[in-house]
């Protein structure tokens, strides 16, 4: 409660005020706390708490409830739209969904409310406005996927242009510059411009860095951020980064160790970027119409195992795209071997599959590629692209299922059935019995770890948004 005293002391808090007042001023923006946590008697609630101090609460009380009401609204609305990835109703579907961008909208309004109350200079109000700009930005993000309206993008540079401002003001320098990416990138996403988009991207990278260099503290979300930008922008339009961009990079990729929760972080950056490196060769043979002996040997190269790729998972869009090649590629080897897949590939000479199931994966990867709802900017170009492969893709998958005599009714990827999860359940279970039970050697526990921490990764990135 300290900070608490310090700040009535200097006489931005009363203590007059309500506790949930100070209770949202010293709390976390963190706005990944959301997702779960939306629901109609918390929305009741800060209306009530809003429509009370309103005309008669101080300045700040209303900045903090018409900032409450606003999450309150955003964290419904983010219920809502997870909820809309198990509707098989259409109609209930459509509903949600309007209801979703009501509440998104009505957030964005409070947020106006209470911005418009705000005093610089005072330091409470303005870290009080740092979490109604990044509830208003995040309504305004999903508004501009949803609705695709160039409106939601501009109000969502101007709220990051602000962000900036108010950070600035505090010292806040990394708040600024990452408020300053997504002001620059929502400039390039509305106005469609290419070059500005790989500049935001650029420009962050070198910032992250100089601040790094001066001590400032970098996240490791933060950094993982850019780094799937940068390679979601070099997929979708196929460029390639200058020597110096290359140094940036590198040296971001540096920072890690000096991140909080670096490690794995920096793991599923590496892997995406070796996906990034085989695509570019697997294209470079032109397949499929290239010999097979060299796609195996380009597979054999690289040398990837089953559970790493999951890392690249982690990547919507830019990910599953890649994956999908990774998987064509497999299919397109294994066919031409008679069905065998090449050996020396790690842990997937202990897969069980036949070529068509690599080709089964691969057109789920692509439609995982096209889920992203932003048609603007690399994101949207990668669904295109996505599109295009997986169209050609789903022909060779109905041309292999005539061949066998299959009618090709239903095409993707089949449910896992309950005998299969609680066979997988088990085999756990089973590995924790064993570890409790034999002493295992510190090479083999390795193993062990390295091979299951990406797994959660995966179960984790599948989750419906």
């Amino acid at each position: 409660m300290p900070s608490l005293i310090r700040a009535a002391a200097t006489g931005n808090l009363d203590s007059r005020q309500p506790a949930w007042v100070f209770e949202f001023v010293t709390s976390s923006d963190n706005l990944e706390l959301l997702t779960f946590s939306g629901s109609a008697a918390k929305v009741k609630l800060a209306q009530s708490r809003y429509s009370e101090v309103r005309k008669t609460g101080d300045t700040l009380t209303r900045i903090v409830a018409a900032t409450v009401l606003a999450r309150a609204l955003l964290s419904s609305a983010l219920t809502d739209l997870r909820l809309t990835a198990t509707q098989a109703d259409q109609t209930k579907r459509k509903r949600t969904i309007a209801d979703a961008r009501a509440s998104l909208s009505e957030a964005v309004v409070n947020c106006e409310d209470a911005l418009s109350l705000v005093r610089k200079g005072n330091h409470t109000h303005l870290r009080v406005a740092l979490k109604c700009l990044k509830i208003a930005s995040e309504a305004e993000r999903l508004l501009s996927r949803q609705s695709g309206n160039g409106i939601h993008l501009r109000k969502l540079a101007i709220f990051k242009r602000t962000e900036v401002e108010y950070a600035e003001e505090l010292g806040w320098r990394t708040r600024a510059a990452i408020a300053k990416f997504h002001q620059n990138r929502a400039e390039a996403l509305r106005d469609q411009d290419r070059e500005l988009e790989w500049e935001s991207i650029t420009s962050a990278a070198h910032e992250f860095v100089t601040l790094c260099d001066e001590g400032e503290v970098i996240e490791a979300g933060d950094v993982t951020m850019i780094f799937s930008r940068y390679f979601a922008a070099r997929v979708a339009y196929d460029l390639i980064p200058t020597d110096e961009q290359s140094r940036t990079f590198r040296k971001l990729q540096n920072l890690y160790p000096r991140t909080r929760m670096g490690t794995k972080s920096r793991a599923n950056v590496t892997t995406l970027e070796k996906v990034v490196k085989f695509s570019n060769a697997y294209d470079r043979l032109s397949a499929p119409d290239s010999d097979p002996s060299e796609v195996t040997n380009l597979l054999k190269e690289y040398d990837f195992t089953a559970t790493s790729l999951t890392r690249a998972n982690r990547f919507p869009g830019v990910g599953h795209l890649l994956l999908a090649r990774y998987s064509t590629a497999l299919w397109f080897s294994a066919k031409e071997n008679g069905g065998q897949w090449p050996r020396a590939l790690g842990a997937f000479d202990l897969v069980q599959a036949e070529p068509l199931d690599f080709l089964r994966r691969s057109l789920k990867f692509y439609d995982d590629a096209q889920f992203e709802k932003r048609d603007e900017g690399a994101a949207g170009r990668i669904k295109q692209i996505a599109a295009v492969e997986g169209k050609r893709m789903r022909a060779e998958f109905e041309r292999a299922l005539t061949e066998r005599g299959i009618h090709p009714e239903s095409i993707g990827m089949e449910q896992m059935s309950s005998e299969e999860i609680n066979k997988v359940i088990e085999s756990i279970n089973q590995l924790v019995f064993n570890a409790a039970r034999f002493e295992i050697r510190s090479t083999d526990s390795m193993r062990i770890l390295v091979a299951i921490e990406p797994i959660q990764d995966y179960l984790m990135a599948i989750q419906p948004v």
